[in-house]
């Protein structure tokens, strides 16, 4: 479609503005994902496991007791 004003001439303003919405849209849709993505990996949860810097003190490992023998007196 193409608009022609009162003098005859092509009138390029709307793709001109469409092209910049157009730009911005696009830009601030990729934003919006990366900030998604990025809320996403910082949610994750670290790993139990010990790393370089040394155990994480997030996770308490409670050792059981070793099982008595059956033979031996609880009291004494």
């Amino acid at each position: 479609m193409v608009i022609i004003n009162a003098k005859g001439n092509v009138d390029f303003a709307p793709y001109i503005l469409l092209a910049f919405m157009t730009k911005y849209i696009v830009w601030i849709i990729l934003i919006n994902i990366y900030n998604v993505i990025l809320l996403i990996l910082l949610c994750i949860d670290s790993e139990p496991e010990a790393n370089k810097y040394g155990e994480s003190p997030k996770y308490i490992v409670i050792e059981e007791p070793e099982e008595r023998d059956s033979h031996e007196c609880v009291n004494g």
